[in-house]
């Protein structure tokens, strides 16, 4: 009967433990889309989806990394000089939240910087990409957020004046894990 209560003890000591670690890792999963900012043609738009692992550094700044893939909607990309086909896009990211607390609304702003790479049978060029932005997340529960948000990438490629710009938008979750 002892060995039981000391095991009863040892068991609700680890479930009291668990449950009061401060989560350090965010999972972020979610779907993107890239709308050309500068074109007159029938560009087309690039959608894809993205998975990133981030750690939290203090409650109001996360820095992850993410790998996205994105398909071209159209006959091919102008600013990525391929046929249609997929881009894989591996980027860091720096999320400063607004302002500090556990509210149901939690807006943010972020940078990203990264590359993106076509996948094409041709030998590609890689582009490295900027992108500044800000979103909203919505409580779901204390682990566990839906964001979305929205930026201006820009692919850092040829002359400074005909840098390729688009829109970025997102929508997903967020997992403290």
């Amino acid at each position: 009967m002892m060995k039981k209560i000391i095991l009863l003890i040892i068991v609700l000591s680890a479930i009291n433990l668990v449950a009061q670690e401060e989560k350090k890792l965010e999972l972020s999963l979610g779907s993107e889309f890239l709308f050309p900012v500068d074109t007159d043609s029938d560009e087309g738009f690039l959608i894809g989806g993205s998975a990133g692992l981030g750690y939290i550094m203090s409650p109001i700044v996360v820095f992850s990394g993410s790998v996205g893939y994105y398909q071209s909607s159209s006959n091919g990309s102008e600013y990525l000089q391929e046929e249609p086909g997929s881009v894989l896009s591996i980027s860091l990211r720096v999320k400063r939240y607004i302002f500090q607390g556990s509210s149901l609304l939690k807006p943010y702003l972020r940078l990203d910087l990264g590359f993106l790479f076509p996948l094409s049978e041709s030998t590609s060029p890689i582009y490295p990409e900027i992108c500044g932005g800000m979103g909203l997340e919505f409580f779901v529960n204390t682990d566990a957020f839906i964001f979305i948000d929205a930026g201006y990438l820009v692919l850092t490629v040829g002359d400074v004046g005909n840098w390729p710009k688009f829109i970025l938008g997102r929508i997903g979750v967020n997992l403290n894990i």
